[in-house]
């Protein structure tokens, strides 16, 4: 698996391949890239097979598909992630003081929190949400005590870091006598 670049190893990357089985169903194998971004998978079949890579550090993902011949050398998959962004901000509360320890989730399209990256913010209020595709992304953001977790959306066009700072709106109580 390497990087947007064709030259850089991507290290602890999850690659699952899936293959069809011939009476029906789907074996799958998953594997964890090296040091040098490479994986092994053995004990498959003859015949088409899918391979998908998401680094262990962010949302990108990348899939091919290959044919396995019948005789060694069975196949060489080359998994290249394309260009992504840097997600790169700070969460502050409605009077504008940094909130540490706030949750940072990052997902893509759809918005599909439970394939999210997930982080927490420094005691700065920073954070930085790395290997987001580009296109269209989503973010929550709560607070500590996750009673205010408000959605954002929004869009990046190019590779490369992008600003997104959160202010989280008010809360408070009523009062009733």
């Amino acid at each position: 698996v390497l990087d947007a670049d064709g030259v850089t190893p991507v290290a602890n990357a999850q690659v699952r391949v899936t293959q069809e089985k011939a009476g029906g169903g789907a074996a799958e194998s998953s594997r964890t890239t090296d040091d040098d971004g490479r994986f092994r998978v053995t004990d498959v079949m003859a015949g088409p097979l899918v391979a998908r890579a998401t680094p262990g550090d962010g949302i990108l993902t990348v899939e091919t598909g290959v044919t396995v011949p019948a005789s060694p050398p069975n196949a060489d998959i080359e998994l290249r992630l394309p260009p992504s962004a840097v997600l790169v901000g700070t969460v502050r509360n409605a009077s504008g003081t940094p909130v540490a320890d706030a949750s940072v989730f990052v997902a893509s399209p759809a918005g599909d929190l439970g394939a999210a990256a997930y982080g927490l913010t420094d005691a700065t209020g920073g954070f930085r949400g790395e290997r987001v595709p580009i296109g269209s992304f989503a973010l929550q953001v709560c607070e500590p005590t996750y009673q205010n977790c408000p959605n954002i959306t929004g869009e990046v066009a190019t590779a490369g870091e992008h600003p997104v700072n959160v202010t989280l709106p008010g809360t408070g109580s009523v009062d009733v006598g």
